[in-house]
């Protein structure tokens, strides 16, 4: 069973991966590639419009943060997640856009019944640069939680930039 899980959790964080393509570069001056590392966090790729950064907890859960720099195909944040519900995996299930304050929010269900959420922030702490955070977690996010949950990975994004 447990087997089972780790390629279903496998297979979901491969897909977050794919879901807004390839696009990155060296890390800028203005990143804490440390922090980064000390968070449990693997950097996936560095390349000429961004990086991408990725961990996946114990209990099954799975983040990718994407950090768009000067990124010439994209104007705003909106656009951006626009474009993470046109480029899913055809097998995410595309439930539902809002937004809060702080995020742009998509909703999606994986196969397997997991909760599958893109959040794009609003505005970063430096100019020109587009967060966007893909979560996959075990299970579909209430309302509330789902706002803790933009908070706290928002929060956490922000926090590697120095």
């Amino acid at each position: 069973m447990r087997l089972v899980r780790t390629k279903i959790m496998k297979k979901i964080l491969l897909g977050l991966f794919l879901i807004l393509g390839v696009v990155s570069f060296a890390l800028p001056n203005y990143v804490s590639e440390e922090k980064i590392r000390n968070s449990g966090y693997e950097i996936t790729d560095e390349e000429e419009f961004g990086f991408r950064i990725a961990r996946q907890k114990n209990n099954g859960d799975a983040t990718v943060i994407l950090y768009y720099l000067d990124y010439p195909e994209v104007s705003s944040a909106k656009q951006l997640s626009e474009m993470s519900v046109k480029t899913a995996p055809e097998e995410f299930k595309f439930l539902d856009s809002t937004e809060n304050k702080r995020a742009y929010i998509n909703k999606f269900v994986s196969p397997e019944d997991k909760g599958v959420y893109s959040f794009v922030g609003k505005k970063s702490k430096i100019k020109n640069c587009y967060i966007v955070i893909m979560h996959s977690t075990s299970k579909q996010l209430s309302n509330s939680e789902l706002t803790k949950t933009v908070d706290v990975l928002l929060d956490e994004a922000e926090s590697y930039l120095k």
